[in-house]
């Protein structure tokens, strides 16, 4: 395989992400009428994620994790159980300590500065979206079974600026 194909590939796949970045980024109300189109978008939206966010190729996970956040942003009404999925896949894993490793294994690579500083950034549009973290908490983190997404979005924060964000505080 010529290396310049690989480039190519790699440019294709980033703007196909880019593209679908701008459709969720622009949908109107009219979007989310159209449950035909939702279902279509929805489909490539998940493929997209499925495929990139778990990419060894780092600028396709970030921007998976960009355009994830931006369908939560715009189209959450939609995505609930595909949020439970690509929440803790593009935002959390990113920002997650690195595992206890056991003497004599080698340590893991080092997490991408890149893919944790859009992680942060994304983390930063979901937390200024005061609905989004209603949302969030009254469909995840109230649900006994549920994956408490909100409280795991803030304490990666939290633990990424430096506060900690370990085990529950009591007041």
């Amino acid at each position: 395989r010529p290396a310049d194909g690989g480039d190519a590939a790699a440019r294709g796949r980033l703007l196909a992400l880019d593209l679908l970045h701008a459709v969720v980024s622009n949908a109107g109300p009219e979007f989310s009428a159209d449950l035909r189109l939702q279902a279509a978008v929805r489909q490539h939206l998940c493929l997209a994620l499925l495929k990139n966010g778990g990419s060894r190729a780092p600028a396709a996970a970030r921007a998976a994790a960009s355009v994830f956040t931006a369908a939560l942003l715009r189209l959450r009404a939609g995505l609930k159980a595909e949020t439970g999925v690509f929440y803790p896949m593009l935002l959390l894993a990113p920002l997650a300590p690195a595992p206890a490793v056991p003497p004599g294994v080698p340590p893991p690579p080092p997490p991408d500065a890149l893919a944790r500083a859009t992680a942060l950034r994304c983390l930063a549009r979901v937390a200024a979206d005061g609905q989004l973290l209603v949302d969030l908490f009254v469909n995840f983190d109230c649900d006994l079974g549920g994956p408490n997404l909100a409280e795991r979005g803030m304490r990666a924060a939290a633990r990424a600026a430096g506060f900690g964000g370990g085990g529950s505080q009591s007041a």
